[in-house]
């Protein structure tokens, strides 16, 4: 009897490091999360994180050491209304698609590009796909969209060797990502006033 409590305790001490054991594969990395002045996402925390934000846009960099990965959040500051974004989709996206295709290309054959389509959250975003023409293998993306009134562009580089844990950073930043609307930027792009005398009695 002694002998078969003994065996059956035992086996449950087994089994329930085991399942401690998964918990803990199973549990995935640790998740921080950024916020400041309405822009705010999640991201792995073996991630770096810097600001170099201007009074124009927002800048965030997420690298991690000892990989090639780079992912670059840039949100103008300023309200972005319907009759100015083709515009400002060209001038603020433009200088960052060069910039990718520049770092990607071997100086003698400039980097392939093809558009393609993805999902921030619940909104479709427009992009461009760049991969080198060289014997390193580096791809990247330039992505954008119009998130709480303001234009929003992601770039996205990595190497073939660091897929993995590129995917897993987007995946995250993707998810998680969200803008709002300035106050006073929500305010100018309401109804204005017609101008119209309004006239009543008591």
């Amino acid at each position: 009897m002694t002998s078969s409590y003994r065996l059956t305790a035992g086996v449950g001490m087994i089994i329930s490091f085991l399942c401690l054991s998964v918990c803990a594969q199973s549990a995935g990395p640790e998740i921080k999360h950024f916020a400041a002045d309405t822009i705010s996402f999640d991201y792995p925390a073996e991630y770096s994180l810097a600001d170099e934000s201007t009074d124009e846009a927002h800048r965030l960099i997420l690298t991690r050491k000892g990989s090639s990965v780079q992912l670059v959040i840039v949100a103008t500051r300023r309200t972005i209304l319907r009759n100015e974004l083709p515009a400002a989709i060209e001038n603020f996206t433009e200088p960052l698609i060069k910039k990718v295709a520049i770092g990607l290309g071997d100086g003698k054959k400039p980097a392939e590009r093809t558009p393609f389509k993805t999902q921030i959250g619940p909104k479709e975003a427009e992009g461009v796909r760049l991969r080198s023409s060289g014997r390193s293998s580096i791809s990247g993306e330039v992505i954008w969209l119009q998130l709480g009134l303001r234009l929003v562009s992601l770039s996205f580089v990595r190497s073939d060797a660091d897929e993995s844990a590129g995917s897993q950073l987007w995946q995250t930043i993707s998810s998680s990502l969200k803008v709002e609307a300035p106050v006073v930027g929500a305010m100018k792009a309401g109804v204005e006033p017609t101008g119209a005398k309004i006239e009543g009695g008591v």
